[in-house]
Formats: C-alpha cells, sequence, structure tokens
C-alpha cells in the first residue's frame, strides 16, 4: 500500500519537482511495483498458507527493500535532498528509513525461521 501511496503522490507532484529527481524516481515504476510489491504478495499468500516458500520471497522482498533504501539515500545525499528543505528532508529520511529497516525486518525474520526449518501454524 505504501509504494501505490507514493507513486500517486510522486505523480500529482511531478510537474513541481526537477527534471533530475523525476528522471531517477521513473527508474524504480517497475521495480518497486512489480518486483517488491509483487514478491511482498507471494511471500504473504505463501505464509497465510504456511507454505515455507514464503519464507524465500520474505528474504527477497526485505534484501530489495534494503538496497532500494540505500540507493535512495545515496542519490539523496548526492543530490542534497536531506538538507535542501526540512520537509523534504524529513520526508526523505522516512522512506529511505523505512525501506532499509522494514527490508531488514524482513531478512532477520526470514533467517530465523529458515534456521528452524518451519513455519509456525
Amino acid at each position: 500500500m505504501v509504494f501505490f501511496l507514493f507513486w500517486i503522490f510522486f505523480a500529482v507532484e511531478r510537474p513541481t519537482l526537477p527534471a533530475y529527481i523525476v528522471d531517477f524516481e521513473l527508474c524504480f515504476i517497475l521495480p518497486d511495483l512489480f518486483w517488491i510489491v509483487g514478491v511482498l504478495w507471494m511471500a504473504s499468500h505463501w505464509l497465510r498458507r504456511s507454505d515455507a516458500r514464503g519464507i524465500i520471497a520474505s528474504a527477497g522482498a526485505g534484501g530489495a527493500l534494503v538496497f532500494l533504501g540505500l540507493l535512495d539515500g545515496m542519490f539523496n545525499i548526492r543530490h542534497h535532498q536531506y538538507t535542501d528543505s526540512l520537509s523534504t528532508g524529513i520526508l526523505n529520511v522516512l522512506i529511505n528509513l523505512g525501506c532499509v529497516l522494514f527490508g531488514l525486518w524482513n531478512l532477520i525474520w526470514a533467517t530465523q525461521k529458515s534456521e528452524l526449518g518451519k513455519l509456525d501454524p
């Protein structure tokens, strides 16, 4: 849901954003909506059915989220997006930190479950 909200917000704000930010963000529509959202959907589908493939999908989505958060963070550092304005900086920190933390949580959870070798009913 958060990804869809981001892309709706981006579509609304797109005319006011600098061209370099629009160009950068447009590179992420397919990875965000088809890979990360798709894999998270598959993980939740499998985990609700106690299917161990959900563990692998959770780890895959977690790794993608960490990568996305770090990549976006580096772009924001290089282009002063954390210091441009207070509201822009806070929003970017929340987005990047959310991706990294939720991604790490998925990776840690999947690692713990795979070490146990089973899912809780």
